[in-house]
């Protein structure tokens, strides 16, 4: 029988390749996309710089997709607001919002591949998260307003868009994400490659206005529920005559009914 050598190799999981350790960040948050895997990378943060490093590239890489109120969705929200502009800060707070008063550790807003807009509401919108004098929703719309367009000013391409319309929790309406459509916030979205939509209430044509925006789009997932039939309708027929029909590489409709959502 041949002689087997046995060696003990120790790797220490601290100083790991930052390909290997990404890789693994990455893995978690694919099998697993909920706050429970969100909250252990907020760990990771917490390890040493070099994990942290890569463990922000993961987590603001899709910052609220599975929002649900917990208190370490905060640092999403405060990264973002404390790389405003000084006008846009001085307006925040000639209105009543009281900023952080630090540095970034990180610039933050160029890992942000993935927006989700209802997401991105609650946050902002959950009195626990921004501390106000003015708790009105006016102002609160305005400091969404300000994170967009901030998030508009970076270099890197936002790659999908995801809005829940008029059903669910942390639904948003027409009004609250007219701002996508405002000229300041365009290049934002113009890059989108992936629009994913659930419409639970008439949008009167904003859907279209929107896709006319993202010329590069190629995959659009739209979800209609019963209720709201007409939407299909519009937007079907809209979509005839716009450009980027011809890019589209996958194009899903969904007719929900409410017996199919409930379970």
């Amino acid at each position: 029988m041949d002689d087997f050598i046995i060696i003990n190799v120790k790797i220490d999981m601290t100083f790991l390749p930052n390909e290997i350790l990404q890789k693994i960040f990455n893995l978690l948050t694919i099998k697993c996309h909920n706050v429970h895997c969100a909250k252990s990378l907020f760990n990771c943060l917490l390890v040493n710089r070099h994990w942290c490093v890569n463990a922000v590239v993961i987590l603001w890489k899709d910052p609220f997709s599975s929002y649900n109120g917990k208190k370490f969705f905060n640092m999403m929200v405060t990264s973002f607001l404390i790389c405003l502009d000084v006008e846009e800060c001085k307006d925040l707070e000639k209105h009543g919002v009281i900023l952080p008063n630090y540095e970034p550790m990180f610039d933050y807003p160029k890992y942000l591949s993935h927006l989700n807009i209802n997401g991105l509401k609650g946050a902002i919108f959950d009195k626990d998260k921004i501390v106000m004098k003015n708790e009105s929703d006016r102002v609160r719309s305005l400091v969404m307003k300000y994170i967009l367009i901030m998030l508009s000013r970076r270099e890197n391409k936002l790659e999908s868009l995801t809005i829940r319309i008029g059903y669910g929790y942390l639904s948003v309406s027409i009004n609250d994400i007219r701002i996508l459509l405002n000229p300041n916030v365009r290049s934002l979205i113009e890059p989108v490659k992936k629009i994913n939509l659930l419409l639970g209430s008439p949008t009167g044509g904003f859907i279209i206005k929107l896709a006319s925006i993202c010329q590069n789009l190629d995959s659009l997932n739209i979800s209609f529920r019963n209720s709201v039939i007409q939407n299909f309708i519009e937007i079907s027929i809209g979509f005839n005559h716009l450009k980027f029909w011809l890019n589209l590489k996958v194009l899903k409709f969904y007719i929900l009914s409410i017996v199919k959502i409930l379970e």
